[in-house]
């Protein structure tokens, strides 16, 4: 970590000092904390926010083994605020993001594997960069399969599998594709969908999509929170496997509203409007983020004692340690989408940043069972009362 004055100042190998990501480095930051922030003698002292940009270094050791794959720079968090950032690997440059996330780029021609590897990373203008990152290595295919979504049908008794397809070489290529679901964590094989066959241009994306009926799933609910994987598979013509995608957990639950009501799984819900309670597991303080995990345990379990089983709201700052509690122990929550230019008003009115955080937040969400609705909008007022149903949709 290191701040400087401009984008046109190159880091000084002396004065690194060290931050834990994602996180913030701002003087309000409740993600860092401050003693993990060592500073250099020439920069100590002055406000973060006077810089106009930061510097982000990480070595990677990337395995000889690992020669002739295909290597993806990932990250799934969202911002409220577009960030700007430069992506330098081995004193390269690769390319400039402009983005909300969650994202993705190739650099398999920047990686040289059975070394160590420089990622650096200049950020603009910000305070924080809240984005988890992810090296990730793949073998060499012709295609290869991205950002699974699973949508369960509990009234149909069907599931539908979206995924994202790339043809990554310059002829057009045909495939076949299914699915296998197992259970988690044991990893036993309950389920399988086969899918149909696609052509796809060369160097081009295509969403594909497979459905078909599942009769007794194992539902996902607040009292039994089973939990399931789903893993794509591409095949060519001969059959012969050419990706697997990773897997992605999820849980078989549909929740709908019908004549006033909110049905899970078929099951009658009675939402009460409960304010929110018991304060905001530790969000006023500087904590270490790690830490997101246990609290969320904590904050779930002391609920559930009092038979509340949804969060009236968590913003997106260590949600997604709250969500994998969620999930695991059988809990709702609602997302609040707040901040600048994400108000209900603005986001409806054909804001296209605007429209976009708010679908790169759904999409990057989507598989969480513990999801449950969305806000879009900055404050507002919520019921406290036992017998006024939810209200936030």
């Amino acid at each position: 970590f290191q701040p400087v004055a401009d984008r046109f100042t190159r880091p000084d190998p002396q004065q690194w000092s060290y931050v834990r990501l994602p996180g913030l480095w701002g003087e309000k930051s409740y993600l860092l904390d401050p003693a993990k922030l060592r500073a250099r003698a020439n920069w100590n002292g002055k406000p973060l926010a006077g810089y106009e940009l930061v510097w982000l270094e990480r070595e990677v050791e990337v395995p000889a083994n690992q020669a002739g794959r295909r290597f993806f720079l990932s990250f799934d968090r969202v911002d409220e605020d577009l960030t700007r950032f430069d992506l330098y690997i081995n004193g390269r440059f690769v390319r400039r993001f402009r983005n909300y996330g969650p994202g993705r780029t190739d650099i398999t021609g920047w990686i040289q594997p059975g070394q160590r590897n420089r990622l650096l990373l200049g950020v603009e203008k910000k305070d924080r960069f809240l984005f988890d990152l992810y090296l990730e290595s793949r073998q060499l295919t012709k295609v290869s399969v991205h950002d699974p979504y699973v949508v369960s049908e509990y009234r149909k008794k069907a599931v539908t599998v979206q995924f994202d397809l790339e043809n990554h070489t310059d002829q057009p290529q045909t495939y076949t594709y299914g699915v296998e679901f197992c259970e988690w964590p044991s990893g036993r094989q309950v389920h399988t969908l086969k899918g149909a066959t696609l052509t796809i241009g060369p160097k081009r994306s295509e969403v594909a999509s497979v459905s078909g009926p599942w009769p007794n799933p194992h539902c996902w609910s607040i009292y039994d929170p089973f939990l399931h994987t789903a893993r794509v598979l591409v095949r060519d013509g001969r059959g012969r496997t050419l990706d697997t995608g990773l897997p992605v957990r999820f849980g078989y639950r549909e929740l709908w509203s019908e004549n006033g009501w909110l049905f899970l799984n078929g099951v009658k819900m009675q939402i009460r409007g409960i304010g929110q309670p018991h304060g905001n597991i530790g969000y006023d303080n500087p904590i270490d983020y790690s830490d997101m995990n246990r609290l969320a345990v904590q904050y779930i379990t002391a609920m559930k004692k009092v038979n509340q089983y949804w969060k009236r709201e968590i913003n997106w700052y260590g949600c997604d340690s709250f969500l994998e509690a969620a999930d695991r122990m059988g809990f709702f929550v609602t997302l609040r989408m707040s901040g600048t230019g994400f108000q209900a008003e603005t986001l409806w009115a054909g804001n296209p940043s605007s429209q976009q955080k708010a679908l790169a937040t759904a999409r990057w969400l989507r598989n969480h069972p513990s999801v449950a609705s969305f806000i879009v909008r900055q404050s507002g007022n919520y019921a406290q009362t036992d017998t006024t149903p939810y209200g936030e949709t």
